[in-house]
């Protein structure tokens, strides 16, 4: 039976200055955008991102980045961990993760009610080849909704996860492993599948669920 001293580790996260910020920020952002106050600047980082689509290269390279933060493909790799004996408690409390973003997430679209950008399709399209992108992992009546992004969300929740699980013995990766969630929010937005605010809103999200969750690592790890 664990301690009195470690049930209350396990709640010290709601103390956390960053899970109370992203709670906070994240209730503002969604505020905002429901209102329609950041469409103009939605708008606007798209056009700008859309004139770049002229190079073949970049589209090539930002697409087949963007399958990397596929929900399918991060399913895959959370029942592998899962499967992995010295990982199994990082894959099922990512598998608990991926779960919860997909379901609060389809909640938050439907009341913000944030569409996709109009000029995102869901085959990319340039001058050597048509690739599909895969839409958001939620239900038919929140689809065509993209506030918050669910693909951010479970890419920042892999990250945060990892770098709970390494500490501070692999330092230099547990902060590298933050390019990760970067380079999918960037091809995310270069394929027009959302807008900034989208990504801002599911890194913030991930966030959210991740702390409490990771909590359940650190202390499984410092109790060893």
């Amino acid at each position: 039976m664990p301690s009195n001293s470690a049930r209350f580790e396990r709640w010290t996260w709601i103390r956390s200055p960053l899970f109370l910020f992203s709670v906070s920020s994240f209730g503002t952002l969604s505020t905002i955008v429901a209102l329609g106050a950041t469409s103009s600047f939605d708008e606007w980082t798209s056009t700008m991102i859309k004139l770049l689509h002229d190079n073949s290269a970049m589209n090539v390279v930002m697409v087949n980045f963007s399958f990397l933060g596929d929900t399918s493909s991060l399913l895959f790799l959370a029942i592998v961990l899962t499967i992995i004996r010295r990982t199994r408690r990082v894959g099922m409390i990512y598998l608990c993760c991926i779960l919860i973003v997909v379901v609060l997430a389809m909640y938050i679209k439907i009341v913000v009610g944030r569409e996709l950008p109009p000029s995102f399709s869901s085959s990319f399209q340039d001058r050597s080849q048509n690739q599909d992108i895969e839409p958001e992992a939620v239900p038919h009546s929140a689809k065509n909704l993209s506030f918050p992004s669910t693909h951010m969300a479970i890419a920042v929740c892999l990250a945060y996860l990892v770098r709970a699980r390494l500490g501070t013995r692999h330092r230099i990766f547990a902060s590298g492993i933050w390019f990760y969630p970067i380079l999918m929010a960037l091809s995310r937005l270069y394929v027009l599948q959302y807008y900034v605010t989208d990504i801002a809103g599911g890194f913030l999200l991930g966030l959210i669920i991740a702390i409490p969750l990771s909590n359940i690592i650190q202390v499984e790890t410092s109790s060893r």
